[in-house]
């Protein structure tokens, strides 16, 4: 039963707390410490009462804490916040908000059942076996309650109703029904009646509600649904696995590696989450994609991403594959596309599948949460570099504003380490939650200036990598920001990352649990570090095609750093990057298309400025007349 209170706990408390190793560390060590106080405190108690009496006494104690911790959970994220807000974002303040959350729930449960265990020992001494016979007991109790609330009762029951029934298996094993034993008895029903309807912590946006809510063995699992009708996917309430809203950008996920291929036929994609990357797979004529998903209650919520994930998930699982497999064997090569979806441990499945790949996608791990930095280690890359076949690729994304400078070095020499051919590309133009990816090939990559010219044969292909804004080479190597030599040079003598030196998963949550951190910091280093270097994939022929490259990636920094410096709060300084985005290269556009609409928000407050800086935008890129369409009507009576 002990053992059943912290797996429901713990459970309960991850939808607040940070979810890193120390948050465990941080629970278990107050479950021992408070077990260990109450067998210690026990000598005192044993005195005041016959063993049937005082075992009563406990257990109706026992079952009242639990009910009334129950109770407390659900202030745990407000009592967390004031802590954090209080003590600040250093370490050692996350880890005191944490332990004080911890010992608020788990303190006098493991206080009474320690000192209930005492009890018990204490009378085996006088029985056949004695104490061994009751280590056991105590022992294999504490294996099946693992099982029984953690595979059962959980995913059955939810956190509220496992709890209520921990604390019943309390109070039917009471020896004596004493008037203190039922008035304990009454106390708990009066308790269960006065907890809420579940023990869902998760915070909505204003407005937002909840689509579905599941609690299963790997955690809890929540859609949340905007009044826009945007749906986003948070696991234990800290953890946002995707959404709707940023549809696109999960699309690019698939097709920036998958246009790297020459001819992907097979790809993985590991962690697949909402299903909406895994579903742009889809879209790739003759690609059969498997996708590997750790958590159940995740695959089982992907209908409710449809249908932005083109439907794959538990019902497209066997229905594609079976319409696969009655076509014939050219049609089904050539046309069909296929998806699988797949409930398993993306380590292990890497390591056990014969299956080879020629694109194997891995998803935005979070780095801070508890085992996820497993998933950078040398030994899972080099297991992912196992499964490629002949000219395959891999790309692990990366999210920037989730690690600080040193983790990401650590990372890029431990990915350099297994694949020496590393390229990183960014996934968009975007200083909110900025994503790099790591690009590893087998062989050198060479990527000419027609590429995606001769790669998008197909004409509705072509037609759907416009609308994820890959419509021309250019734009497909405009995201690239290094190669080999230069990602070398960043990583420097960074540690590897390794199973049994876990760097990630211990200096990612020192990071990921600040609140205060800025999006772009991280981008903003390797902008002014890695300059990316055409020559690096361009071949000999396509040498002419490099300043026009070079004039487009230099534009798009400029253009990420003024969006970086609005951030901040610094439009006229933003304006002046912008321009100079604009000066550099015709071809990327975003810069233009960010003044243009400054300029029509600040005609509404000064239109002497916003016709100024249009004459700045005019004459930044002549060649240009978008500007000058759209906002001429605007000052035509001037």
């Amino acid at each position: 039963m002990a053992s059943g209170f912290e797996i429901v706990g713990v459970r309960v408390l991850s939808q607040a707390l940070e979810n890193t190793l120390f948050t465990f560390a941080t629970a278990l060590a107050v479950y021992l410490f408070g077990t260990a106080l109450g067998a210690a405190s026990y000598k005192r108690l044993r005195r005041t009462q016959p063993f049937r009496s005082l075992l009563a006494w406990l257990l109706c104690a026992l079952a009242a804490a639990c009910l009334a911790e129950s109770w407390v959970m659900t202030r745990v994220p407000s009592f967390y916040d004031a802590m954090r807000d209080s003590l600040g974002d250093a370490p050692a303040a996350v880890a005191l908000s944490e332990l004080s959350i911890a010992l608020a729930i788990f303190l006098l449960p493991t206080l009474l059942m320690g000192a209930t265990f005492s009890h018990l020992v204490a009378a085996s001494t006088t029985r056949d076996r004695g104490v061994g016979r009751a280590a056991a007991v105590n022992t294999l109790g504490g294996a099946l309650a693992g099982a029984l609330f953690g595979l059962l009762a959980l995913p059955t029951l939810g956190s509220k109703w496992s709890l209520v029934a921990l604390a019943a298996g309390y109070l039917l094993v009471v020896p004596v029904l004493s008037r203190s034993s039922l008035l304990g008895i009454a106390l708990c029903g009066g308790l269960a009646g006065a907890l809420p309807s579940d023990l869902c912590l998760v915070r909505l946006p204003p407005d937002a509600k909840f689509r579905a809510w599941r609690e299963g063995v790997m955690g809890s699992v929540a859609v949340v649904e905007t009044p826009d009708g945007h749906r986003s996917l948070r696991v234990n309430n800290r953890f946002q696995m995707g959404g709707t809203a940023a549809a696109l950008a999960q699309r690019r996920q698939a097709h920036l590696p998958l246009l790297l291929h020459p001819a992907p036929r097979r790809a993985l994609f590991l962690g697949p989450g909402t299903g909406i990357t895994l579903g742009a797979a889809l879209e790739h004529p003759g690609l059969a994609a498997d996708g590997v998903e750790l958590v159940p209650e995740i695959v089982a919520l992907m209908p409710h991403f449809e249908p932005e994930n083109k439907g794959v998930g538990p019902i497209l699982r066997s229905r594609r594959r079976e319409e696969a497999d009655r076509a014939p064997v050219s049609t089904n090569r050539l046309l069909t596309s296929a998806a699988t979806v797949r409930i398993a441990d993306a380590r292990r499945f890497v390591r056990a599948t014969e299956q080879r790949y020629d694109v194997i996608v891995a998803d935005l791990f979070h780095p801070g949460q508890d085992g996820a930095g497993f998933l950078y280690t040398r030994e899972h890359f080099d297991a992912v570099r196992q499964r490629l076949g002949s000219g395959g690729l891999f790309c692990q994304w990366l999210p920037l504003h989730q690690l600080d400078e040193f983790t990401l070095r650590s990372i890029v020499r431990t990915f350099l380490d297994v694949f020496s051919h590393t390229h990183a590309f960014l996934l968009h133009y975007n200083v909110d939650i900025p994503v790099l990816g790591l690009v590893g090939t087998l062989e050198p990559l060479t990527l000419p200036s027609d590429w995606l010219e001769r790669r998008l044969g197909d004409e509705s292909l072509r037609a759907r990598m416009k609308e994820a804004g890959f419509d021309r080479t250019l734009s497909l190597l405009g995201c690239h920001l290094a190669g080999p030599q230069t990602l070398a040079a960043f990583a420097g003598a960074a540690p590897l990352n390794t199973d049994n030196h876990p760097r990630v998963a211990f200096a990612a949550p020192r990071f990921t649990a600040r609140r205060n951190i800025r999006p772009a910091e991280l981008l903003l280093v390797l902008l002014d570090r890695c300059a990316a270097d055409p020559r690096s994939f361009l071949p000999a022929a396509s040498q002419s095609f490099a300043p026009r490259l070079v004039d487009y990636v230099a534009a798009r920094d400029r253009y990420l750093k003024g969006l970086a410096t609005e951030a901040d709060g610094k439009l006229p300084e933003a304006i002046e990057a912008y321009l100079e985005s604009t000066r550099r290269s015709l071809y990327f556009t975003p810069a233009y298309a960010r003044l243009v609409n400054i300029i029509q928000v600040m005609a509404a407050a000064d239109r002497v400025a916003a016709k100024r800086l249009l004459e700045r935008l005019q004459a930044a890129q002549p060649g240009q007349p978008l500007g000058a369409q759209m906002l001429g009507p605007l000052f035509r009576e001037e």
